[in-house]
């Protein structure tokens, strides 16, 4: 059996990140994604089964890194003030990542090309993200939406972020206060 190389499959994501930004998913293939990362294509299929395997593997673990400080950033106390820090929380870790963060965006957008793994890690509801957006629906002072609706004022943001990576400090913090608002009743 061959040694895992991290440095081959650091290439690889790298190679992945790179194209879906210039490229977009649909024109992803695994021989750009080999020719960009300077390795063999049978090299992805040493760690990777496919290019679904390979997009579910890196969208798992993408989604892991951005969201690793989220529990800790949401902290405790009033609703409205875990929601401003997850909405706070989003916005630094795209401006921090816009790569990883656009794939993410892109791929969840496209969730034909997600394994079912990847999809059901998605959707964990012990999610920090998925057990705020339940509280909200919950809580009495909030309006009463399906989480779907509630999880889309939280893109209002990341799509905001998306469009001007540097958006002034000013402008998301009115942004945050917005979004708090128009979810409460």
């Amino acid at each position: 059996m061959r040694k895992r190389d991290d440095n081959k499959i650091q290439a690889i994501r790298e190679s992945v990140l790179d194209l879906c930004m210039t490229e977009g998913l649909s024109n992803l293939t695994t021989a750009k994604v080999a020719q960009r990362a300077g390795v063999s294509p049978a090299t992805i299929y040493i760690y990777y089964h496919g290019k679904t395997d390979l997009l579910s593997r890196l969208y798992v673990n993408i989604k892991t890194e951005l969201h690793a400080g989220l529990a800790t950033a949401l902290g405790t106390g009033a609703l409205a003030d875990r929601i401003q820090r997850a909405l706070a929380y989003s916005v630094t870790q795209y401006q921090a990542h816009p790569k990883e963060a656009k794939f993410l965006g892109t791929l969840w957008n496209a969730q034909e090309m997600l394994d079912d793994q990847a999809l059901a890690f998605g959707q964990q509801v012990d999610d920090p993200l998925a057990q705020l957006f339940h509280e909200i629906q919950a809580d009495p002072a909030y309006v009463d939406a399906p989480v779907e609706v509630i999880a889309g004022f939280f893109e209002i943001l990341v799509g905001m972020v998306q469009r001007d990576p540097q958006l002034s400090p000013a402008v998301v913090a009115t942004t945050i206060t917005m979004i708090v608002k128009a979810l409460k009743k």
